[in-house]
């Protein structure tokens, strides 16, 4: 039996991607750290680069072509780099800085 809702099928009604929903902090030179609010994609690793770069790290999850990136900050970037990395960047006076991030929310898709 096809569950419906107004006559369609629910799963012709539900998203067809995986996603990450998080509050992103970063402290001094430790990792960030996260709040995940959803996460259906798997376990993402956090770990800090250099300053103001971090990479979320899970291996072949992120097709470039596929994937979604939302990032609450002006001050910074968020980009795929390869199928297993994503860069996040925070941005303070116009250089790369650690301490920037609080709670700052951010989300990722990945499409099938």
């Amino acid at each position: 039996m096809t569950n419906t809702l107004n006559g369609r099928a629910v799963s012709d009604i539900l998203p067809t991607y995986t996603k990450y929903v998080a509050l992103i902090s970063q402290v001094g030179t430790a990792a960030p750290t996260v709040i995940e609010l959803e996460n259906t994609i798997g376990p993402i690793v956090w770990t800090r680069a250099n300053a103001g770069d971090y990479n979320a790290t899970l291996t072949g999850a992120f097709d470039n072509t596929k994937t979604y990136l939302q990032y609450n900050r002006s001050d910074g970037t968020f980009r795929v780099l390869n199928v297993n990395t994503i860069l996040l960047t925070s941005i303070s006076s116009g250089v790369l800085a650690d301490g920037v991030l609080n709670h700052s929310s951010i989300e990722i898709r990945i499409y099938p």
